[in-house]
Protein backbone atom coordinates (compact mmCIF):
# COMPACT_ATOMS: atom_id res chain seq x y z
CA UNK A 1 0.00 0.00 0.00
CA UNK A 2 1.40 3.37 -1.06
CA UNK A 3 0.66 6.32 1.20
CA UNK A 4 0.34 9.61 -0.63
CA UNK A 5 1.59 12.75 1.04
CA UNK A 6 -0.48 15.92 1.06
CA UNK A 7 1.92 17.36 -1.53
CA UNK A 8 1.47 14.34 -3.82
CA UNK A 9 -2.33 14.51 -3.53
CA UNK A 10 -2.22 18.22 -4.30
CA UNK A 11 -0.12 17.66 -7.43
CA UNK A 12 -2.47 14.91 -8.60
CA UNK A 13 -5.50 17.16 -8.02
CA UNK A 14 -3.86 20.05 -9.91
CA UNK A 15 -3.12 17.70 -12.85
CA UNK A 16 -6.74 16.47 -12.88
CA UNK A 17 -8.08 20.02 -12.98
CA UNK A 18 -5.62 21.03 -15.69
CA UNK A 19 -6.75 18.03 -17.75
CA UNK A 20 -10.39 19.14 -17.34
CA UNK A 21 -9.42 22.65 -18.41
CA UNK A 22 -7.73 21.29 -21.57
CA UNK A 23 -11.02 19.64 -22.56
CA UNK A 24 -12.87 22.97 -22.66
CA UNK A 25 -12.18 24.63 -26.06
CA UNK A 26 -12.50 28.21 -24.77
CA UNK A 27 -9.85 27.50 -22.11
CA UNK A 28 -7.68 25.24 -24.28
CA UNK A 29 -7.39 28.12 -26.77
CA UNK A 30 -5.46 30.11 -24.15
CA UNK A 31 -3.49 27.21 -22.67
CA UNK A 32 -2.04 26.35 -26.09
CA UNK A 33 -1.41 29.90 -27.32
CA UNK A 34 2.29 30.56 -27.89
CA UNK A 35 2.27 33.94 -26.13
CA UNK A 36 0.54 32.46 -23.09
CA UNK A 37 3.15 29.69 -22.99
CA UNK A 38 5.87 32.37 -23.26
CA UNK A 39 4.89 33.54 -19.76
CA UNK A 40 7.26 30.78 -18.60
CA UNK A 41 10.16 33.11 -19.47
CA UNK A 42 9.00 35.88 -17.12
CA UNK A 43 9.81 35.68 -13.43
CA UNK A 44 6.86 36.61 -11.24
CA UNK A 45 7.16 35.93 -7.51
CA UNK A 46 10.63 34.80 -6.48
CA UNK A 47 11.52 31.80 -8.63
CA UNK A 48 7.89 31.27 -9.75
CA UNK A 49 7.29 32.05 -13.42
CA UNK A 50 4.35 34.11 -14.60
CA UNK A 51 3.06 30.98 -16.37
CA UNK A 52 3.22 28.86 -13.24
CA UNK A 53 1.51 31.59 -11.21
CA UNK A 54 -1.24 32.09 -13.82
CA UNK A 55 -1.91 28.35 -14.04
CA UNK A 56 -2.11 28.11 -10.24
CA UNK A 57 -4.55 31.03 -10.09
CA UNK A 58 -6.65 29.45 -12.86
CA UNK A 59 -6.76 26.08 -11.11
CA UNK A 60 -7.84 27.67 -7.83
CA UNK A 61 -10.37 29.94 -9.59
CA UNK A 62 -11.79 26.98 -11.57
CA UNK A 63 -12.48 25.14 -8.32
CA UNK A 64 -13.88 28.23 -6.61
CA UNK A 65 -16.18 29.01 -9.56
CA UNK A 66 -17.53 25.47 -9.57
CA UNK A 67 -18.35 25.68 -5.88
CA UNK A 68 -19.51 29.30 -6.01
CA UNK A 69 -22.18 29.12 -8.71
CA UNK A 70 -20.10 31.22 -11.10
CA UNK A 71 -19.27 30.87 -14.77
CA UNK A 72 -16.25 28.57 -14.55
CA UNK A 73 -15.18 29.16 -18.15
CA UNK A 74 -15.14 32.97 -17.89
CA UNK A 75 -13.54 32.78 -14.43
CA UNK A 76 -10.79 30.42 -15.61
CA UNK A 77 -10.08 32.36 -18.82
CA UNK A 78 -9.74 35.60 -16.85
CA UNK A 79 -7.53 33.89 -14.27
CA UNK A 80 -5.24 32.61 -17.02
CA UNK A 81 -4.97 36.10 -18.54
CA UNK A 82 -4.92 38.25 -15.39
CA UNK A 83 -1.12 38.72 -15.60
CA UNK A 84 -0.77 38.62 -19.39
CA UNK A 85 1.41 41.74 -19.42
CA UNK A 86 4.32 40.03 -21.29
CA UNK A 87 7.36 41.51 -19.55
CA UNK A 88 9.51 40.76 -16.50
CA UNK A 89 8.34 43.40 -14.05
CA UNK A 90 11.58 43.04 -12.08
CA UNK A 91 13.53 44.36 -15.10
CA UNK A 92 11.23 45.97 -17.68
CA UNK A 93 8.43 47.48 -15.60
CA UNK A 94 6.83 50.66 -16.93
CA UNK A 95 6.73 51.83 -13.29
CA UNK A 96 4.01 51.36 -10.70
CA UNK A 97 3.61 47.78 -11.92
CA UNK A 98 1.00 46.88 -9.29
CA UNK A 99 -1.30 49.64 -10.51
CA UNK A 100 -0.65 49.46 -14.27
CA UNK A 101 -0.27 45.78 -15.11
CA UNK A 102 -4.01 44.90 -15.01
CA UNK A 103 -4.65 47.38 -17.83
CA UNK A 104 -1.60 46.19 -19.79
CA UNK A 105 -2.69 42.56 -19.35
CA UNK A 106 -6.21 43.44 -20.52
CA UNK A 107 -4.92 45.29 -23.58
CA UNK A 108 -2.69 42.33 -24.52
CA UNK A 109 -5.45 39.79 -23.90
CA UNK A 110 -7.84 41.72 -26.14
CA UNK A 111 -5.29 41.64 -28.98
CA UNK A 112 -5.27 37.84 -29.06
CA UNK A 113 -8.58 36.68 -27.59
CA UNK A 114 -12.24 37.66 -27.73
CA UNK A 115 -13.21 38.50 -24.15
CA UNK A 116 -16.57 38.77 -22.44
CA UNK A 117 -17.40 41.71 -20.19
CA UNK A 118 -16.92 39.43 -17.17
CA UNK A 119 -13.43 38.42 -18.34
CA UNK A 120 -12.47 42.05 -19.03
CA UNK A 121 -13.67 43.13 -15.59
CA UNK A 122 -11.85 40.29 -13.84
CA UNK A 123 -8.53 41.05 -15.54
CA UNK A 124 -8.81 44.80 -15.01
CA UNK A 125 -9.87 44.60 -11.35
CA UNK A 126 -7.94 41.61 -10.01
CA UNK A 127 -5.62 43.89 -7.99
CA UNK A 128 -8.44 45.38 -5.95
CA UNK A 129 -8.18 46.96 -3.37
CA UNK A 130 -4.82 48.26 -4.68
CA UNK A 131 -6.73 49.50 -7.71
CA UNK A 132 -9.67 51.60 -6.51
CA UNK A 133 -12.71 50.14 -8.29
CA UNK A 134 -13.91 46.80 -6.89
CA UNK A 135 -14.76 43.80 -9.07
CA UNK A 136 -18.25 44.02 -10.58
CA UNK A 137 -18.99 40.31 -11.00
CA UNK A 138 -18.77 37.22 -8.80
CA UNK A 139 -16.26 35.76 -11.30
CA UNK A 140 -14.08 38.88 -11.02
CA UNK A 141 -14.02 38.61 -7.23
CA UNK A 142 -13.08 34.92 -7.49
CA UNK A 143 -10.10 35.78 -9.72
CA UNK A 144 -9.01 38.50 -7.31
CA UNK A 145 -9.24 36.19 -4.29
CA UNK A 146 -7.57 33.27 -6.09
CA UNK A 147 -4.71 35.56 -7.16
CA UNK A 148 -4.13 36.72 -3.59
CA UNK A 149 -4.27 33.16 -2.22
CA UNK A 150 -1.78 31.88 -4.80
CA UNK A 151 0.50 34.88 -4.25
CA UNK A 152 0.63 34.02 -0.54
CA UNK A 153 1.39 30.40 -1.44
CA UNK A 154 4.17 31.57 -3.80
CA UNK A 155 5.82 33.63 -1.09
CA UNK A 156 5.21 31.22 1.79
CA UNK A 157 6.63 28.37 -0.28
CA UNK A 158 9.73 30.42 -0.99
CA UNK A 159 10.10 31.32 2.69
CA UNK A 160 9.71 27.64 3.62
CA UNK A 161 12.40 26.64 1.10
CA UNK A 162 14.72 29.37 2.35
CA UNK A 163 14.18 28.18 5.93
CA UNK A 164 15.09 24.62 4.90
CA UNK A 165 18.18 25.89 3.10
CA UNK A 166 19.25 27.84 6.20
CA UNK A 167 18.71 24.83 8.44
CA UNK A 168 20.80 22.63 6.18
CA UNK A 169 23.69 25.09 6.46
CA UNK A 170 23.93 24.64 10.26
Amino acid sequence: MVLKTKSMRSKIRRREILNKMHKIPEIKEILEHELFISLESFRHHGSISCLEHSLSVAIKAFEMARGGRADEIATTRAALLHDFYLYDWHIDSPGLHGFKHPYIALRNAQKYFTLSNIEKDAIKRHMWPLTPIPPRYRESMIVSIADKAVTWEDYLGRMKNEKHELCSEL
